[in-house]
């Protein structure tokens, strides 16, 4: 696939953070750090990607937000994604897409005018509605 996921943290409208190991874990043995902002996801030689990291700039244990470059179908990126979008206040979003959240609680976390750009939030309760947003885009 051409095209960028983002994922960003957010708490009272606010950029927020994430433990950066407890994110990079999430990948699995698929993923490893070419670089303290760049991660490579690495399935099998049809399934792979790029993930760049934005890092808290008083703290590189905590990121900030990430984007998926060329994302690749395999299950296991978007399972990965889904488990993380759980870990607070966190949305993952792509061009044509709406907020994606975990939870309802995250929707007054997020900020007015991202929401209002993106044509609202989605609560998804797995990965295939993740999927079906996809689709749709």
């Amino acid at each position: 696939m051409s095209f960028e996921i983002y994922v960003q943290a957010y708490r009272n409208g606010e950029q927020a953070e994430l433990p950066r190991e407890e994110v990079f874990l999430l990948f699995g043995d698929y993923a490893v750090k070419a670089s303290p902002v760049l991660w490579k996801i690495y399935y099998d030689s049809q399934n792979s990607c790029d993930i760049y990291v934005n890092l808290k700039s008083s703290d590189e244990s905590q990121v900030n937000s990430f984007t998926v470059y060329r994302p690749c179908n395999d299950r296991r990126l978007w399972n990965s994604l889904f488990a993380i979008i759980g870990l607070g206040h966190v949305a993952l979003y792509f061009s044509g897409s709406h907020v994606l959240l975990r939870s309802e609680a995250s929707v007054a976390h997020i900020p007015t005018d991202m929401v209002d750009a993106l044509g609202g939030c989605i609560v998804v309760k797995d990965v295939e509605e993740i999927l079906n947003e996809l689709s749709a885009a």
